[in-house]
């Protein structure tokens, strides 16, 4: 193209003798201002756009007038008019790539979750009517559940039972936070467990009695051993299960030595739809209590783990069953730390190796501290051992009965729309 101002000495017409158009720099000017016409357009909207091309147009009429004799073209209205086709080219192109929508066809994308959840939010969405917020925790109150949380502190107490989150309830922009993380694998699976449960089996129960063989476990002082302990415990626990109805297998059934992975193996062979592991605890002479351990999350420290250390992110089998197990330990430990005398450690995490492997939701108790004086008397007793027995087999027939419930509404849910296809 030629670039000239225009002038009535280039001719009425608007074109030269090769048919170009006369464009002058203050064209390219309004053309590079058009250009911002249409960010206007995506970015803040029609009015702004439209405002825009007036003033284009204006500056096109007035640059080029008209001349009035009926035979000459209006090079104001020519180029408007090119700027109009090139404008509706270029909204064309917004709607279809510059927007950056999607096609219509494809997947929406899901909004981003915030990884915190406001407690009062929290509270409002399940069910907690009653919210008392003090100097340094929050208690919360519904027809069904209580939970007690502190403020920077990774205990909880749901019902009563203490529970480790894995981030501490904290203070974000003047109010109180849960990790999302938490309120999905801690908290959820224990308020509304049907949703935790659905697709579970309730049938097979595998029991593991810790150690055995050459490896005794803890020692208390007077040489009572784990492995006699925790397996005396078991077969006790599947005394009980039978009863009820329930096909239980034991990974070991005497004093033998079975690798950790194969008792994982094992369960799996057996179509295990739970797998509980019995041990005997061992620290120093004070340390006393119960506690339950369910698996690790990826990229969650364990709940013993020091701070600073390195955490793992790998994710193993057993995170498949994440929200089922912590119903699992939940259940169990809820019933065991109701023994008399007995000192609530709380449902912790962490990540052993039968826990890790294992094909079904599953839970590591620790009955008490052999290496306690007082605990390593208790757990030297058959009354005692049967308490702790009856304990663990209830927690266990309240977890099946919550798979067996999410397993019926679940049905009840499908059944309409079976009867709809048919």
């Amino acid at each position: 193209m030629e670039l000239r101002k225009w002038s009535p000495k280039n001719g009425a017409k608007g074109r030269n003798r090769t048919g170009d158009l006369f464009i002058t720099s203050e064209l390219l000017y309004q053309l590079s201002y058009f250009g911002l016409c249409v960010q206007a357009r995506i970015y803040l909207r029609i009015p702004l756009f439209v405002k825009c091309l007036l003033h284009v147009a204006e500056w096109c009429h007035s640059e080029f007038p008209c001349n009035p004799t009926p035979d000459a073209q209006c090079p104001g209205m020519r180029i408007s008019f090119l700027i109009f086709r090139g404008v509706l080219g270029a909204l064309l192109l917004v709607a279809g790539l510059g927007s950056g929508r999607k096609p219509s066809d494809a997947t929406p994308v899901p909004p981003k979750r915030s990884s915190w959840v406001m407690v009062k939010e929290f509270a409002k969405e399940h069910g907690f009517t009653s919210v008392k917020v003090l100097e340094d925790e929050v208690r919360l109150k519904g027809r069904v559940h209580a939970l007690h949380l502190r403020k920077d502190s990774r205990k909880a107490e749901l019902n009563g039972t203490l529970i480790w989150l894995n981030q501490p309830m904290t203070v974000r922009k003047k109010r109180w936070h849960l990790s999302r993380l938490d309120v999905d694998k801690t908290l959820l699976p224990l308020i509304h467990p049907t949703d935790a449960l659905k697709g579970q089996g309730y049938h097979v129960v595998v029991l593991d009695a810790g150690h055995g063989g050459e490896d005794p476990g803890a020692l208390s002082a007077k040489g009572r051993k784990e492995k006699e302990v925790a397996l005396d415990v078991t077969r006790r626990v599947r005394g009980r299960l039978m009863k009820a109805g329930y096909k239980v297998y034991l990974t070991r059934h005497d004093d033998s030595f079975v690798e950790l992975k194969e008792r994982a193996r094992r369960a799996k062979s057996w179509k295990a739809d739970l797998f509980v592991s019995l041990h005997a605890n061992s620290g120093p002479k004070t340390a006393k209590g119960l506690e339950t351990f369910v698996l690790s999350l990826p990229g969650q420290r364990s709940t013993n783990q020091k701070f600073g250390s390195t955490v793992s992110k790998q994710t193993h089998p057993g995170n498949k069953y994440d929200q089922a197990s912590m119903a699992l330990g939940y259940a169990i430990h809820h019933q065991v730390r109701s023994s008399p005398g007995g000192l609530d450690r709380g449902v912790k995490r962490a990540r052993f190796l039968v826990l890790k492997e294992a094909p079904c939701p599953s839970a590591l108790v620790e009955i008490g501290f052999l290496s306690n004086k007082e605990e390593a008397a208790k757990l030297a007793t058959s009354a005692h051992r049967e308490k702790l027995a009856a304990s663990i087999a209830l927690g266990i027939e309240n977890y099946l009965r919550g798979v067996r419930k999410a397993v019926v509404d679940q049905t009840k849910t499908k059944t309409p729309s079976t009867r709809n296809a048919e």
